[in-house]
């Protein structure tokens, strides 16, 4: 009789598994939205997200379309270059000031400065478990590769640029002249070649980084010492000079200004030194969440919506430059999209260890050669 209790259980348990199965499945979704929910109605409460960007229209644009979908959270934004940031950012920090929630893109310089002091937060802490952003479908190579293309320190990449080598101003130099790398060499361009400051971690640095890992560490001293360049602190002002013709040859110019500039008429002959010397430098385009963000709540929001489909659309239609890992955001560069399904295979990322070493030897090299001189 007891045995017969024990089957008639048992049957009864796998007749009802399916049913049960589904049930913890919906408990599931319903444990996010339930968060989700939660999370926008304090958000809403809190009013409002600080968010830090780089200079540009783009990037003005790209802010406001948060701001369309939720209304009740005011996105302050302020436009900043990462490398002017991060001197604010941590002595206010060590003030216990804490103004700021997120910030987009600045990957470089996060992992390389602001990690580093502790001034950011671990991104999974501010994420909703929303299948429709975290899901592995989703997204080229997986949801788990933003955090992989920057070595796992809690910041994440969204999309993935490629450098793509020094300006020329082709009203000024032609490509019989100078066709790759190895030409910039050559004494002629000695006194012609604008850098952006290479001992701080912004433009100049990153481009001499991936120059260095195409030709090595003595032909950047060269380009350094023997071509006896300009060095500019102000990539703004090294971008002008670029595209107004004062300096032909610039190393760290400023992509999105450079657009601007093109849209005005001004440096239309200005394009990249296209060279297969230079490999396909990874550099994730990253979005990341500050030490102790003021708005917590809405800073969860604010990244909700930008790894979700809508908010990715946003940054690929206003940005555009890179190529976002959503598969269902088109690519904006396609033509410099790397191979996606090879994506770890690549040798020189900016933000995991080898890149970030290259930087430092870089602004090691440029403070040398600046005392020596």
């Amino acid at each position: 009789m007891r045995k017969s209790h024990w089957i008639a259980g048992v049957l009864l348990m796998a007749a009802f598994a399916p049913v049960i199965a589904q049930q913890k499945g919906a408990d599931r979704n319903v444990s996010w939205e339930r968060e989700l929910k939660e999370t926008l109605a304090a958000a809403e409460i809190e009013g409002r997200v600080t968010a830090i960007g780089r200079p540009g229209d783009d990037r003005e644009s790209f802010f406001k379309k948060f701001q369309e979908k939720y209304p009740k959270i005011k996105i302050e934004y302020t436009l900043m270059r990462p490398s002017n940031l991060a001197p604010r950012l941590l002595a206010e920090q060590q003030k216990s000031v804490f103004l700021w929630d997120v910030m987009v893109e600045g990957g470089n310089n996060v992992a390389n400065v602001l990690k580093p002091a502790g001034a950011t937060a671990d991104i999974r802490d501010y994420l909703i478990r929303d299948p429709r952003v975290v899901g592995d479908s989703n997204w080229r190579g997986g949801f788990e590769d933003g955090y992989r293309l920057s070595d796992n320190i809690g910041i994440y990449s969204f999309a993935v640029s490629t450098s793509v080598g020094p300006y020329v101003n082709r009203d000024l130099v032609s490509k019989q002249e100078l066709s790759g790398l190895k030409d910039l060499i050559d004494p002629k361009w000695k006194g012609k070649i604008v850098i952006n400051d290479p001992r701080l971690p912004a433009h100049g640095q990153i481009m001499l980084a991936s120059m260095a890992f195409a030709e090595g560490n003595e032909y950047i001293r060269k380009i350094m010492v023997d071509q006896n360049p300009v060095y500019v602190t102000d990539v703004r002002q090294l971008t002008q000079w670029l595209a107004t013709g004062r300096y032909p040859i610039a190393i760290g110019a400023d992509t999105a200004m450079l657009d601007n500039l093109k849209k005005k008429g001004v440096g239309k002959g200005v394009e990249t030194l296209l060279t297969s010397g230079i490999p396909k430098t990874i550099s994730g385009v990253t979005v990341n969440v500050f030490k102790n963000p003021p708005h917590p709540a809405a800073a969860k929001i604010f990244i909700h919506w930008m790894l979700g489909q809508e908010g990715q659309k946003a940054f690929s239609d206003q940005v555009g430059e890179t190529n976002s890992r959503r598969v269902d955001v088109k690519e904006a560069e396609p033509e410099s999209a790397p191979d996606w399904s090879r994506i770890q295979e690549y040798t020189f990322s900016l933000q995991r260890k080898t890149g970030l070493e290259a930087l430092n030897m870089i602004g090691r090299m440029a403070k040398e050669i600046k005392q020596a001189n």
